[in-house]
């Protein structure tokens, strides 16, 4: 039987204290570059340009959305 992946779906309010469970892809309703934080610490932004070409943008293991960074809207992962 197949997992449904979907039913991790998380809405995201960014954060730069809070992490959230690990999640793989994102997406964002409002466009925007959305900043992104890996358990090593590392974070990468990912800019509205890719975001706004990409309806589910693959991120690796992520387990934080900075809100230092992060102006788009509507985020959602899983």
């Amino acid at each position: 039987m197949a997992q449904n992946h979907l039913a991790n779906l998380k809405v995201i309010t960014p954060s730069d204290t809070a992490k959230i469970q690990e999640f793989n892809y994102i997406q964002c309703g409002g466009s925007g570059d959305i900043a992104v934080q890996m358990e090593e610490g590392e974070s990468v932004v990912i800019k509205a340009s890719l975001l706004d070409k990409m309806s589910i943008v693959p991120v690796g293991t992520m387990n934080r959305v900075l809100a230092t960074g992060t102006t788009a809207t509507d985020i959602y992962a899983w």
